[in-house]
């Protein structure tokens, strides 16, 4: 429980702190305002076991027994009024601390995502974090934070009105207490080691059962035309009926929680009216002792009930919480005040270089001792065989990732966390796989830039680079036009030529394309490719396409792990084994 406690207020800043004591004490005073709805009730027990007994109270001891009656009734109205009016406003606080934590927890994860390292994201599964922070994130709230809220309101609420009773019938309360603790540990005991293996089990299914529905729906296409509905409907099946058993254990085991606790509680009062009639009171202190009783039955029982059940959800989801604890320290602990900032701004104005850069993935060596310079506008292309690392490198000249060693100087100045930021500002990117927002199309050319009308013309612009300018001009809405999920409503063309324009919409000093213009014809391609390479900027080209290469300054053949041979394309085709032999074949 400490662990958990500790958990929790990692998420909570100063403020929320603070917060959450004022909260507790809300609780103290929930918990003493919940006496005066039981002990509103006593006078009228008392009219009604023995009128005389208000008979020396001024005012009311002349009123008749009628009367009196009505003071006692009218009593416990106001007394319930006020009970429930500050309950309805413990309610208020407590659901706002909870929906504030949730909230924190939530935006603490996506911040964390988002600013973890690259290679973090390498090592990911994008729908698991998408999956954590949108969905997991409620069940946190659900079945932690709200439970949370829940076992203080109990327990501060049973505490107060078991230590206020106490000094009516000290031995009995006792007996009470230790009772009900040794019942509800019991029950714990027994609950927890079951609910630990069955929460395993649970979480493994889910991510399984999130995994086929990705694959499944994801790839519709090469589900349908290859017929693979029934095998993924079987799969689906096999880890949904898994998941409904240990959901069915899990429902049962909170459920069954009233049933045991309302059998547990009946036995122990019932023990208890057996010990007070052994006690020889006299038969109305008894009546009385017994009515007080009930009453504080009624609050607890209930009242254990929720505590218990809080408990048990919280035994079955507290992973859920220690994995978000976890994954959030651990980008903490791995960007390791890697954060870039701009105190130094980078200016390339002749050349870059990398000297003796190597990078490792595991213990797998990727990259191994490059050495290269690229002047400033020059044209230059990475080549090699898939998986020679050539996009890894382009991921390094971005500071996307980090180098194992070596270093990288912009007009002689060494890159460091302190002009990262600004180096990466002089780079646009068309990657291989272009990534196509749920938005309109002027949205993707911007990458979510606020728009302004100002912009357009920038944006019709960068369209038309693209060869795209007489498209967006059939369509209704234009550059407003909504383009539907991975861009559902435009061709396979489209979207890479969508991808070019919005790099070329960042107007940067380096362009960086990884098989930029794969899917598209060759008029199209020739076009953009001549386009680019007219720009005033520098060009770091991947591509298997040898034959593009004709007109660039350099290029670099990367194998085994190193670059190989350099050149222009006729001094690679005369000497080069690997460029000549591709070059043909293209």
């Amino acid at each position: 429980m400490k662990t958990f406690i500790l958990q929790i207020f990692s998420f909570l800043d100063k403020s929320d702190k603070l917060n959450f004591i004022w909260f507790i004490i809300g609780l103290f005073l929930n918990g003493a305002i919940s006496l005066l709805g039981i002990g509103s009730v006593i006078p009228l027990i008392i009219v009604l076991m023995n009128p005389n007994k208000l008979r020396q109270i001024p005012y009311i001891g002349s009123l008749s027994f009628p009367s009196q009656v009505g003071c006692c009734v009218t009593a416990m109205i106001i007394a319930f009024v006020l009970k429930n009016s500050f309950n309805f406003f413990i309610l208020f606080q407590q659901s706002s601390f909870q929906s504030n934590l949730s909230a924190k927890i939530r935006k603490k994860l996506f911040s964390s995502y988002l600013n973890a390292e690259f290679i973090f994201h390498k090592q990911s599964n994008s729908t698991s974090l998408v999956n954590n922070v949108c969905s997991q994130i409620q069940a946190l709230t659900n079945n932690v934070i709200v439970q949370f809220g829940t076992i203080l309101t109990e327990f501060l609420t049973a505490t107060i009105i078991i230590g206020t009773v106490f000094f009516i019938k000290p031995s009995i309360v006792l007996y009470l207490v230790l009772s009900i603790i040794c019942s509800i540990t019991g029950f714990m005991l027994i609950m927890r080691q079951q609910t630990k293996k069955f929460d395993e089990l649970r979480a493994e299914n889910l991510s399984i059962i999130n995994q086929l529905a990705t694959n499944a729906l994801g790839g519709i296409k090469e589900t349908k035309l290859y017929h693979k509905e029934q095998y993924f409907t079987d799969k689906f099946d096999i880890n949904a009926n898994l998941l409904k058993n240990m959901e069915s254990f899990t429902l049962i085991s909170q459920q069954s929680s009233r049933l045991i606790l309302e059998t547990i509680g009946v036995s122990i009062m019932l023990v208890t009216i057996y010990i007070l009639v052994l006690s020889g009171d006299t038969a109305e202190t008894l009546m009385l002792t017994l009515s007080i009783f009930a009453l504080i039955a009624a609050q607890l029982l209930p009242s254990m009930n929720r505590l218990v059940n809080s408990l048990s959800r919280i035994y079955i989801s507290a992973p859920l919480l220690n994995q978000m604890y976890v994954i959030i320290n651990e980008i903490k602990l791995r960007q390791n005040d890697k954060v870039s900032t701009d105190i130094e701004q980078i200016s390339f104005k002749t050349q870059f270089r990398l000297e003796n850069i190597s990078f490792n993935y595991g213990n797998k060596n990727i990259l191994q001792n490059i050495s290269l310079t690229i002047p400033y506008n020059a044209k230059i292309a990475l080549v090699g065989k898939s998986g020679a690392g050539k996009s890894t490198l382009a991921d390094v000249i971005m500071c996307l990732l980090q180098p194992s060693s070596g270093e990288i100087f912009i007009d002689n100045v060494k890159l460091s966390i302190n002009n990262q930021r600004s180096w990466q500002n002089l780079f646009a990117y068309v990657p291989q796989d272009i990534f196509i927002y749920n938005s309109t199309i002027a949205q993707n050319i911007m990458c979510y830039q606020n728009y302004e009308k100002e912009a357009e013309d920038q944006i019709l612009a960068a369209l038309d680079f693209a060869g795209l300018s007489e498209w967006i001009k059939l369509l209704p809405d234009g550059i407003h036009t909504k383009v539907g999920e991975h861009g559902q409503f435009l061709s396979g063309g489209q979207k890479r030529r969508v991808g070019i324009a919005r790099a070329i919409f960042q107007s940067p000093k380096i362009l960086v394309m990884d098989e930029a213009t794969n899917g598209l014809d060759l008029k199209t391609e020739d076009l953009i490719m001549q386009s680019i390479l007219e720009k005033s900027i520098t060009v770091i080209t991947i591509t298997h396409r040898l034959d593009l290469l004709k007109n660039y300054d350099q290029i670099y053949v990367i194998q085994d792990q190193t670059i190989s041979a350099s050149g222009t394309y006729i001094d690679l085709v005369k000497n080069c084994g690997f460029f000549n032999k591709n070059s043909i074949i293209k």
